[in-house]
């Protein structure tokens, strides 16, 4: 930690590093280090308002960078907060500096003399002609508060700027120097403006732009910004791309984790729940319906304890490539065995857990469709499977319901489907259909057939 302090970036003079903290997951201080040495984990953090608001946050928040302005006492810092070891975070990383050192160029921009105070008016910086100018009728005094995200104030910024050179020639040409000063205070100003506005403002605003899409939709995560302005604007710039691409791998990474069954690369339980919700909402909305298809692959047990579970493993990853086959055809005209057979559009299989599928088909609720939908399913799944040398046939069974017919959410449609597939797995191995009146619905099922 204490090398830090001795990288380009600060001997460069590039930031002012103040002082760089690790915590544990619960923000526990571990141990911290400032310029002058490494101190003992019972110091005293700083900032410890950002570090309250780091460790509220909660699920893919916590993998975010946090920064802010703080304060130490009455003394205004700048604060990251990182997490440390990628996915599974072991411990967060604190970085402060002091931005006095960064607010400096501000002079040259502006042409103006500088100075920085602490709240309780303690001086941080103050330009070396600021004395000269002082107190003198001819200075133009202005000044800026910078605020932590709770409203406190951190810093103070006073900037004044030595106009005698107007006032002289206002007193030598008293007849055209009010048109002359009011056009040259204007144009001072608007450049002033334009400056700031070029160089910071706008350079800012685009990042909060982009800060603001990436909460709205974290799809955006990695979506690059082009921002110029001063080289400090620009070196943030370049570090909030950065860090955004390293999130939006981050963020991508996780979403696939969530969402896609480890094993098949098929959609998961949860992504199927989510898929059934949003044709819940347009099927009410739209008056249409939808078939929820369960199936069950029959003596997957006895798969895996004869032949182990990684044959078992190897058998669900061809079964699921078979399934995603069998999705791309039907969204094709003629899928069936009629040259006619209309397309199904946005049908989506996932995995549920163990040998158990799940299909969803939008916009089907005939009997005659469904019937040939697993027919057509059935003579794509049933065909012997080479693993490792062994031939394994498979069977199954489909437990069908249809909304709204027999459910108007998930919920009961997955409970009646299930209990359709129940009662189907008491059918003969010659049945293919079956009505199962005892749930007061109807409840197609169907049978693979072990070949």
């Amino acid at each position: 930690m204490r090398s830090q302090f001795r990288q380009y970036f600060v001997t460069a003079e590039l930031i002012d590093l103040a002082r760089i903290a690790v915590f544990d997951l619960d923000f526990k201080l571990v141990a911290q280090a400032t310029g002058s040495g490494t101190e003992l984990a019972d110091s005293i953090p700083i900032c410890d308002r950002m570090l309250v608001r780091a460790g509220r946050r909660e699920g893919p928040q916590r993998l975010a960078a946090l920064s802010e302005i703080c304060t130490e006492g009455e003394r205004g810092l700048f604060a990251v907060v990182l997490p440390i070891g990628g996915l599974r975070p072991a411990g967060y990383l604190q970085i402060v500096a002091d931005p006095v050192h960064n607010l400096k160029p501000i002079q040259s921009v502006l042409g103006v003399s500088l100075q920085v105070q602490s709240m309780n008016g303690d001086v941080a910086y103050r330009a070396d002609n600021w004395s000269r100018w002082q107190g003198r009728d001819s200075t133009l005094m202005a000044e800026y508060v910078a605020a932590t995200p709770d409203g406190q104030p951190a810093l103070r910024l006073l900037a004044q700027r030595d106009v005698s050179d107007f006032i002289g020639e206002l007193s030598r040409t008293r007849n055209i120097a009010v048109a002359v000063a009011g056009a040259v205070t204007l144009i001072t100003v608007l450049l002033a403006l334009w400056i700031v506005q070029n160089t910071t403002l706008q350079p800012l605003q685009k990042l909060t732009r982009q800060l603001q899409k990436v909460r709205q939709d974290r799809s955006r995560l990695g979506d690059p910004i082009e921002v110029g302005g001063s080289a400090e604007i620009s070196e943030l710039a370049t570090v909030f791309n950065d860090m955004s691409g390293e999130l939006a791998r981050l963020y991508n990474k996780y979403k696939q984790m969530a969402y896609t069954d480890s094993l098949t690369l098929l959609p998961n339980r949860e992504l199927f729940h989510r898929r059934m919700s949003s044709l819940l909402r347009d099927s009410r909305q739209h008056n249409r319906t939808f078939a929820v298809l369960l199936l069950d692959l029959d003596g997957f047990k006895e798969v895996n304890d004869t032949l182990g579970h990684h044959v078992g493993d190897a058998l669900l990853r061809q079964v699921s490539d078979r399934l995603r086959n069998i999705i791309v055809s039907v969204t094709h005209a003629g899928w069936g065995n009629n040259a006619g057979e209309q397309a199904i559009e946005g049908v989506m299989v996932a995995r549920l857990g163990g040998d158990e599928f799940a299909m969803v088909a939008p916009g089907v609720g005939g009997m005659k469709t469904i019937e040939r939908l697993i027919g057509y399913t059935i003579d794509r799944l049933t065909p012997h499977y080479d693993i490792e040398g062994q031939v394994i046939g498979i069977a199954g069974t489909f437990g069908v319901a249809i909304y709204p017919e027999h459910g108007l959410d998930g919920d009961t449609l997955l409970r009646r489907a299930d209990v359709a597939l129940y009662a189907a797995n008491g059918l003969s191995s010659g049945s293919r259909c079956m009505t199962k009146a005892s749930i007061k619905t109807v409840s197609l099922s169907s049978h693979l057939r072990r070949n």
